[in-house]
């Protein structure tokens, strides 16, 4: 037999999930979720229960604002409080790039997250270095250094093609490169089970995760604080000034070819749909 409080607790999340729940009733649920887990209910599960709930609101609230903000001939401005304009710094370097992206508006629909799988201790040199290296190869991606400063050919804009994810597929389309901006973060990335670099170099800043959605299991040297922030802050960025930026466009490298990369798994603090809820729900906040 149902108590009084899981039988309301029951029936009104059904209620609140087909017809929606504001933040005060969320609030009651998460008070009534408290006293069935003292009552013994897996508190596992109650959570789950409220997280789906809460997804829903969520998903439903961002995509009802991406319709919006794409129907616009003007981009849709996020407050000014909600994000810093990244730093972008031109490398003098020569790159061929491919024509626009392949979109409605020629702008880019993502952003490819990767790491370097290089140095990051020497700062800023360490991402134009990069810029260079890359060029000479005919690759071309945004580059972050550990300061969170953003690098780039001087020949690239932002609504031009480069080439950085290989063979690659999202959302039903192939060569992502023609879609998405790549971003390569200044990081070691996967090391060894004693933390060194394939290039010898120990990292002691380093997370060990398991294998979940697009992280493969191992240990991973650490995207720093500042880029972490500076790559929220441009997601957030292009949302603001760029129609075409989607949410569910912004992807890892081994999401688009889980195959063959392992970038940025357990580097980014956070598995790849966790960091687009995370930009999803500062995007809704911010309008």
């Amino acid at each position: 037999m149902f108590t009084a409080v899981e039988g309301i607790f029951l029936l009104l999340k059904t209620i609140f999930k087909w017809f929606g729940a504001n933040d005060d009733k969320m609030k009651w649920l998460a008070k009534a979720a408290d006293e069935l887990h003292a009552k013994g209910w897996a508190r596992e599960k109650i959570i789950m229960d409220l997280d789906e709930m809460q997804n829903d609101r969520l998903e439903k609230q961002v995509r009802a604002l991406m319709v919006e903000k794409k129907s616009q001939l003007e981009p849709m401005r996020l407050s000014a409080q909600s994000y810093e304009v990244p730093e972008i710094i031109d490398v003098d370097v020569d790159m061929k790039t491919q024509g626009k992206y392949l979109t409605k508006s020629g702008n880019a629909r993502g952003l490819v997250v990767h790491y370097t799988a290089g140095r990051m201790e020497n700062g800023d040199k360490d991402a134009i270095n990069t810029v260079k290296s890359m060029a000479k190869r005919g690759l071309g991606c945004l580059v972050m250094s550990s300061t969170g400063k953003i690098f780039k050919s001087k020949d690239q804009g932002l609504n031009e093609v480069a080439w950085h994810a290989g063979k690659s597929s999202w959302k039903g389309k192939t060569g992502i490169s023609r879609y998405c901006m790549g971003m390569e973060i200044c990081c070691p990335g996967k090391l060894d089970e004693n933390g060194k670099a394939w290039f010898g170099t120990v990292y002691n800043n380093s997370r060990d995760v398991k294998a979940e959605a697009n992280r493969k299991a191992g240990k991973y040297a650490k995207f720093s604080p500042e880029q972490e922030k500076s790559l929220i802050d441009f997601c957030l960025w292009q949302l603001d000034v760029n129609p075409e930026f989607d949410i569910d466009w912004i992807c890892g490298h081994d999401e688009i070819a889980p195959a063959r990369k392992s970038d940025p798994g357990g580097s980014l603090n956070w598995a790849m749909p966790a960091f687009r809820w995370i930009i999803k729900d500062k995007f809704s906040k911010g309008i």
